[in-house]
């Protein structure tokens, strides 16, 4: 959409009146993975807690330590924090090193992404919510508004119809009191 293409408030007022209570329809695809479920706050506290904090502080790095192939002197992977090796994993387990050493900073920065894009998703409900009661309180008025007008029109046929009848012409009288005579937008 370009700038000259944007929608016209009172386009956007007309499209969200107009689906108010019924949405697009817009079909479900078979071929999408289903999503997982929401973590819960529960859950996330769980993966909170487990922070070592300063007990192990980051980085984590890993190391291969090459053994002579005895089972006496195995090689294996070392995760190690400030030169301290903090876990041992057998030698065809270089991812599972690597995805231990990579958490410890990785998992933080997930919970604050986690944290950043939960605020978003909040300010934005609240966004809508309010857009939502002032979309219901400019209904209500245009409804009003629209009944007012009707009102109006039918006094307006109202008082035609009577001077009509005040000059003796009681047939056109008649005709505008009971012709459906259409709206000026219906013409």
């Amino acid at each position: 959409m370009t700038n000259s293409e944007r929608v016209t408030p009172a386009e956007l007022l007309q499209f969200l009146s107009a689906h108010a209570n019924n949405p697009p329809y817009i079909p479900e695809r078979d071929d999408e993975p289903e999503a997982p479920a929401p973590l819960s706050p529960e859950r996330e506290q769980e993966i909170r807690e487990t922070d070592p904090g300063d007990w192990y502080r980051a980085p984590w790095t890993t190391a291969f330590v090459n053994g002579n192939g005895e089972a006496d002197d195995p090689s294996y992977w070392r995760v190690i924090s400030e030169g301290e090796t903090i876990a041992t994993l057998p030698d065809f387990a270089e991812g599972l090193a690597l995805f231990i050493a990579d958490a410890r900073e990785a998992v933080p920065e997930l919970l604050a992404e986690l944290g950043r894009v939960r605020a978003e998703r909040d300010r934005a409900v609240r966004a809508f919510e309010t857009l939502a009661e002032k979309h219901d309180k400019v209904k209500s008025e245009r409804d009003e508004l629209e009944k007012r007008v009707v009102d109006a029109r039918m006094a307006a046929i109202e008082d035609v119809a009577n001077w009509l009848a005040s000059i003796g012409d009681e047939g056109a009288a008649y005709i505008v009191r009971t012709c459906d005579i259409p709206e000026a937008g219906d013409q």
